[in-house]
């Protein structure tokens, strides 16, 4: 183009601009049109174009045929051969996921001899701390039935254990199987499978302790025990016992189809039917017929065992007595009637009405047949609600039992809904009389800073008794030893999926029958007990479920459908069918759909390049791709602790009492218009004055603007996993120094350490324009556009509002458009966005879903019509296309191919994205 030459700067613009949109448009039959709006002389100079391509291409087919010919005829072939061969290049083989944590390809239990094994053990069993250990095991109930225990695993493949709370299965099973293989000088690796983070880590050092070993060992060369969750694992060549959330299970899954490297695997608490433990089962049964050395053993609580028998081909169910004592179990009506309780109008502590589970149906007391009830008490429950909370009758009944059941009042536990509840009951009892000297009263809740949370456990002193305020996280997953009474709503918070709407509803519902057996186990761990379930018997016995309704049929199966690909389990239907309680066939299909939405999943349901990268990160597919496009766009530090933050919790912490003022600290660090980067602007504040730049102290600091330093400390911990997950995909590639820096922040605990990413990951990270649209762009189509005074959900055409808290509620001048991570449904029935970032539209139009530019009609499509935009600058339209081109490239390499550099034609490319968000951010 160098040698040509125009009369007028307009000239050359309209011709450069004319070869421009030639080399952009030209290849596109849907585009075949565009040149008719050019003026005549530039129409020409297309066709001059269009015919010096097409040149081009035959002389460059003649050239390739002849490149052929030539190689067959030095073979020895003729030309007959080349219609006979594919002259396509065959496709690499799909490579391997990344081993998760290098499970795979390095046993984790050194080869040893079998003496050398018995001689550890010897070592091991003889040392006094773990004969005084087993005095305190041989007390529990299971180990009258370690010997049957025993003798069942080595006879058959799979058995179930059926064991009640307390009876010591979760500790003993696992340690029983460890200490049988080492005595008998027999490699092995058992692994345990635990639902949740904490029971995984607890178990491990209690296990490790009753071992003989010290305190702080697991994990470490000097313990046979480790333990392995998301972003965390401790675990040596000398673990033989891990304990590990299901999740990491199976992701073993993804690196090797047999999990080679376990002997023993123990499914506990499969009652519980997570979405994980679910799908074990599906692959443990085709598992099971290839690996018949592998041993199997499924523990429940509850005395549901069949199906799962049934499931597995009719194996052996074993049960075992807990060691719980007697609870003395109460009603409604009992409460009603041991409180002398008037149900008026303010019976319900001013609480209004909840939204309660769709699914239950509403059915009268039997209140007539109650026998032995004074008439006042059956007035009472008839104007009672049972689908509401009454505070009164809760605050009336404690001071009952102090009273009256005074024995049983030392420890108190109140099982509640959630959050709320707990504030309003705990408001209520620190400002009553009873309970404001001699009462301690705690608050267990996730949202609630762990340190806070610790005091609940702690035995108060003589004279003083307690009062613990709970969810559902005190029915099973943890212990408060002391209590002795229970009071159970009867109600719980329960997560489902709307897979038609794509939302996410927090439904409060009735318990389950086997949820309140949990429940009113709590008290009679330390002597005889009392329980008041505030329902009635008549809904006990006759209304609520016996189990609760399993993950997989309220929960959304995007990480599982994943999964069955990257597993290379077959067909996703036909696979996810196959479950103990498979979920619809439509609801599976919806869940294809959106993956195919955010580009995990091709049309034809296979992996894409994003979708392998996506499969390796621990994190769902949101909250992945955000971390990936944070490196390629360079905003890695903000991405990333966004991330970590969306998968733990809040760093602010809201104490009882302090909603207001909490809220105002949160709004203090306002920035972007986006409620994710508020946060992060908090966490950097954090980071700050950790770093010595401020007089003010991190505890101070913490304290005034209601942050917890604990959930601070785990968002750390946090990015420094997500960071090396990072690095071993290839994403991120660090130097030998940066390596050490990262590790020391994982792996050291003397003195506190954060993650310094290198500053070519975070070239963009001061710029809210970028950082608000990478969120946009890994969250789409989570999209919000502005509709008169509302917000349109663009995925479903839907109506919501903006949770109350986010920083863009009520504000004077909203934006068109607004980014999203969830959508839950209120008590109020209002559709709530949480976790809201504004997005330019011009942002929208350069990355999200799949656009069609027609330039002959100047508009722009995004995914079907769901977006339109439309322009009347044509150069404007050119420019956004040829931009939005190169950016899609750069990314599907990246995905494709991670650490491989860019080339410079792509470099500038970037380097012309990243001046005009620049200047974009200079005008605003």
């Amino acid at each position: 183009m160098a040698s040509i030459s125009c009369p007028t700067e307009a000239q050359a613009e309209a011709y450069i601009s004319t070869v421009a949109m030639f080399l952009i448009f030209a290849s596109s039959p849907k585009e075949e049109k565009v040149h008719l709006r050019l003026p005549s002389t530039w129409r020409d100079l297309w066709k001059e174009l269009s015919q010096c391509k097409k040149d081009q291409d035959e002389a460059a087919d003649r050239h390739v045929l002849g490149e052929l010919r030539s190689m067959i005829a030095e073979y020895g072939g003729s030309d007959k051969d080349l219609n006979e061969r594919s002259t396509g290049i065959s496709p690499d083989k799909e490579p391997r996921v990344a081993d998760w944590h290098q499970w795979q390809g390095n046993s984790l239990s050194p080869p040893v001899r079998s003496e050398d094994i018995k001689a550890l053990w010897a070592s091991k069993s003889s040392t006094s701390t773990y004969q005084h250990m087993l005095t305190s095991r041989m007390s529990l109930p299971i180990w009258n039935f370690k010997d049957e225990l025993l003798d069942a695993i080595t006879d058959n493949q799979v058995i179930i254990i059926c064991g009640e709370t307390g009876c010591g299965k979760s500790t003993q099973v696992p340690a029983f199987i460890l200490e049988h293989e080492l005595t008998g000088g027999r490699p092995c690796k058992v692994y345990c499978t635990e639902p949740r983070r904490i029971s995984a880590i607890s178990l491990a050092r209690r296990v490790s302790e009753e071992l003989g070993e010290r305190k702080g060992d697991v994990g470490t060369f000097r313990s046979l025990v480790g333990f392995a969750i998301r972003l965390e694992s401790k675990f040596t060549l000398q673990t033989r016992l891990v304990y590990a959330t299901t999740g990491i299970v199976m992701r073993m899954l993804e690196g090797s189809d047999d999990l080679g490297d376990i002997t023993h695997l123990v499914l506990d608490e499969v009652h519980e039917r997570s979405i994980d433990g679910d799908f074990l089962l599906i692959v443990l049964k085709g598992l099971l017929k290839r690996r018949s050395d592998l041993k199997v053993v499924l523990m429940s609580a509850t005395v549901n065992a069949e199906r799962f028998s049934d499931y597995l081909g009719g194996v052996p169910i074993m049960n075992v007595p807990g060691r719980t004592f007697p609870v003395d179990t109460k009603y409604l009506e009992d409460a009603v009637e041991v409180t002398n309780f008037n149900a008026d109008s303010g019976s319900h502590g001013g609480a209004e009405a909840v939204e309660i589970d769709d699914d239950d149906v509403k059915v009268p007391s039997q209140i007539a047949d109650l026998q032995g009830y004074s008439p006042k008490t059956l007035t009472t429950l008839a104007k009672l609600d049972e689908y509401r909370i009454s505070y009164g009758l809760i605050v009336r009944l404690l001071e009952t039992i102090s009273e009256v059941y005074s024995p049983y009042s030392k420890a108190i536990l109140v099982f509640l809904p959630g959050i709320a509840e707990i504030r309003r009951l705990n408001d209520m009892l620190t400002g009553h009389r009873t309970f404001t000297s001699g009462w301690c009263i705690y608050a267990l809740h996730s949202t609630i800073a762990t340190d806070e949370q610790e005091r609940a456990f702690l035995v108060p002193p003589p004279g003083v008794r307690k009062i613990v305020l709970a969810t559902n996280i005190a029915e099973t997953g943890i212990t408060i030893p002391d209590v002795t009474c229970v009071i159970d709503t009867g109600k719980h918070k329960e997560m489902r999926f709307d897979e038609r709407r794509q939302l996410s509803r927090l439904i409060e519902a009735f318990i389950s029958r086997a949820n309140a057996k949990q429940r009113r186990g709590r008290a009679g761990r330390v002597q005889k007990g009392l329980c008041f379930h505030l329902f009635t018997k008549n809904r006990h016995d006759n209304i609520m479920p016996g189990e609760q309704t399993p993950e997989l049929l309220r929960l959304s199966l995007q990480d599982l459908v994943l999964r069955v690909k990257i597993c290379k389990l077959g067909g996703i239907e036909q696979t996810i069918s196959e479950a103990l309680d498979p979920p619809s066939a439509k609801n599976i299909r919806r869940a294809i759909d959106s993956l195919v939405d955010v580009k995990a999943l091709t049309a034809a349901e296979d992996l894409t390049p994003l979708g392998r990268q996506l499969a390796r990160l621990p994190l769902d597919v949101f909250l992945g791709k955000l971390i990936l496009l944070g490196a390629i766009f360079g905003c890695l530090d903000a991405m990333l602790t966004i991330a970590a933050i969306l998968s733990s919790k809040s760093p602010f912490s809201v104490p009882m009492g302090t909603i207001s003022q909490a809220d105002l600290a949160r709004q203090a660090f306002r920035k972007g218009d986006s409620d994710l980067l508020t946060v992060y602007n908090a966490y950097c504040a954090w980071r700050r004055v950790c770093g010595g730049s401020t007089a003010m102290s991190e505890q101070q600091f913490c304290q005034r603007n209601f942050m917890s330093q604990q959930t601070l400390s785990n968002i750390e911990d946090t990015k420094a996993q997500l960071t090396t997950s990072l690095a071993d995909a290839g994403f991120v590639t660090l130097s030998e120094a940066e390596k050490a820096s990262l590790n020391k922040v994982r792996y050291w605990s003397r003195k506190r350490s954060f993650v310094e990413l290198p500053d070519r990951y975070n070239s963009n990270s001061n710029n809210d324009l970028i950082l608000n649209s990478v969120i946009a762009w890994s969250f789409y189509p989570k999209l919000l556009r502005r509709e008169g005074k509302g917000w349109k959900n663009i995925a479903n055409n839907q109506m919501v509002s903006l949770h109350p808290t986010s920083v863009n509620k009520g504000v004077e001048r909203p934006p068109q458009w607004l980014s999203f991570y969830h959508i839950m449904q209120s008590s109020n029935k209002f559709y709530n966005a949480h976790e809201t970032s504004p997005v330019e539209s011009f942002a929208v139009a350069l990355v999200c879903g799949e656009a069609e530019f027609k330039m002959y009609s100047g508009v722009i499509v995004v995914d079907g019509n769901r977006i339109r935009f439309a322009l009347d600058e044509w150069k404007t339209f050119l420019a956004l296309k040829a931009l939005r081109t190169q950016i899609r490239q750069i990314m599907t390499q990246a995905f494709r191919s991670p650490g491989r550099g860019l080339s410079a034609q792509q470099q500038g490319w970037l380097d012309v994205w990243q001046k005009i968000f620049a200047d974009v951010k200079a005008r605003s």
